[in-house]
Formats: C-alpha cells, structure tokens, sequence
C-alpha cells in the first residue's frame, strides 16, 4: 500500500512541476481552471501509466452540503482503501508557495 500512496504522490507531484513548465501555454481564469487542467492531465498520466486509480475533484471529506468541506482534487485506489486528499489553493501551489515533501503523508 506505501508504494500505491508514494506513486500517487509523485504523480501529482510530477504534474505540478509540469503544469509550472508549461503555465504560460494555458489561459486560466479561475482556480478551477488550474484544478481541471491538473485533473486532466493526471487522468492521462494513470490512463499512460496503466494505474489502479481514479481522480476526482471536489471531493468530500466531511458529510454536509457545504462545497467547503471538499478537497480540490482526490487521487482515489481502486485496489486498496485509501486516497490522497490534494486540497491546496492551487494559485499558491503553482506559485512555490507551497510545497509538497513526499513525507508529508
């Protein structure tokens, strides 16, 4: 299962540092924008890679109905229980204010 969980983490962690090479290509005008570009192109990246997972964005984390309680983007195993919950304002992510350290699960 660490090795499910570390691979999922380097594959939103390799999408970042694409999204940050090729930013200028894309017109965003929203942090969705940013969210679904990324969700996409992780999508190609396990569809490429043949990976047991599956990306969603406003995730639930918290039973309710407020949107608030949803994480941007969720890397979800088909194989085993568990999920890697990426809730970070991706303007900041994008902009290296955030980092994201492979201990940080």
């Amino acid at each position: 299962m660490y090795t499910e969980i570390k691979s999922a983490t380097e594959l939103f962690e390799e999408a970042i540092v694409w999204l940050r090479a090729s930013y200028k290509q894309y017109r965003f005008f929203a942090e969705r924008d940013i969210v679904w570009t990324v969700q996409t192109h992780i999508i190609d990246k396990i569809e490429e890679k043949g990976l047991p997972y599956r990306i969603l964005n406003d995730y639930p984390v918290w039973r309710g109905e407020r949107r608030s309680l949803c994480v941007d983007l969720a890397i979800l195993s088909l194989t085993a229980f568990w999920s890697l919950l990426l809730n970070s304002s991706m303007n900041r992510l994008i902009n290296g204010k955030i980092s994201l350290p492979a201990s940080s699960l």
